[in-house]
């Protein structure tokens, strides 16, 4: 088994791969929530520091800024109150309770992608974003624009534009840490197979529900649409790949990887990630 980084030896990697596997998807999320909890708090800490006349409040709209620009950063400030501020689980969940609420009473298709689906399959890594495929419709953005607008900063034309271009918008709470990222796919045979397909979830031991993900082999495919698109550049969406593919190993079906791939013009690269995971394909 080749390791997915270079300060990693493939025995090391043969070991820790071991270790993910043994634990279970909500261990894994879990995981992955407390080191980003872990790096938000350590960036609070830097930012106070240096900036010890700023309270916490402010704080979170500096690191806002960092993160997401500064544009979202100064929309927050002007919604948001001070006061807010939560830990990083409490942020994730609390981010995502009242869109999926939204999305499930408007009988909206959805699934959580992107890290989060990555992590859950696979090796846990920090994140402070949230990957959301949505089958909003033009009936829908009315009514989904006004139910999350109390939690939210979210604007209506972007909304709009995603549903006409099939493209992308975002969410930001008004407290936290955590951005949304929506994204309203082509209508394809292969994302009405990945809608099919997808699964409920728990993602933490004390959640009060379960949430809907992509399949472990759904997800590595749109990783690998995702990592072409980039010109194969991430290493980011590589490891989240490859650790996906040693973590479920012998439980994937490979004979749907190997079709879709082909259809998606990536079996090249899916070669290449299952060999680099030590996989026969």
């Amino acid at each position: 088994m080749k390791s997915i980084t270079a300060d990693t030896s493939d025995q090391a990697q043969q070991r820790y791969i071991a270790n993910i596997r043994a634990m279970s998807p909500t261990d894994r999320l879990t995981a992955a929530v407390d080191l980003s909890q872990r790096a938000l708090a350590q960036a609070l800490w830097v930012i106070r520091q240096r900036h010890p006349q700023v309270d916490a409040h402010e704080a979170r709209l500096v690191l806002l800024g960092r993160l997401y620009g500064q544009e979202a950063a100064d929309r927050v400030r002007l919604w948001a109150t001070p006061g807010t501020e939560s830990t990083m689980q409490g942020n994730l969940y609390d981010a995502l309770n009242p869109v999926i609420d939204v999305l499930e009473r408007l009988d909206v298709g959805h699934y959580i992608g992107g890290s989060v689906a990555s992590i859950t399959y696979g090796v846990p890594r920090s994140t402070m974003d949230v990957d959301i495929a949505l089958q909003l419709t033009r009936r829908d953005i009315g009514a989904f624009v006004a139910s999350l607008t109390a939690h939210y900063y979210i604007d209506g034309e972007s909304v709009r534009e995603a549903v006409s271009n099939q493209s992308s918008f975002n969410l930001i709470p008004l407290r936290g840490a955590v951005k949304l990222d929506l994204f309203v796919p082509e209508r394809s045979p292969f994302m009405q197979s990945v809608f099919e397909r997808v699964r409920y979830v728990p993602l933490a031991p004390d959640a009060s529900r379960p949430y809907c993900l992509p399949s472990a082999e759904d997800i590595i495919l749109l990783k690998l649409r995702w990592y072409a698109l980039g010109n194969r550049t991430s290493s980011t969406q590589r490891g989240d790949v490859i650790g996906v593919l040693q973590t479920q190993a012998e439980l994937l079906d490979l004979a749907y990887l190997r079709r879709w791939a082909a259809f998606l013009k990536l079996s090249d690269l899916l070669a290449q990630m299952c060999a680099d995971a030590g996989l026969a394909v």
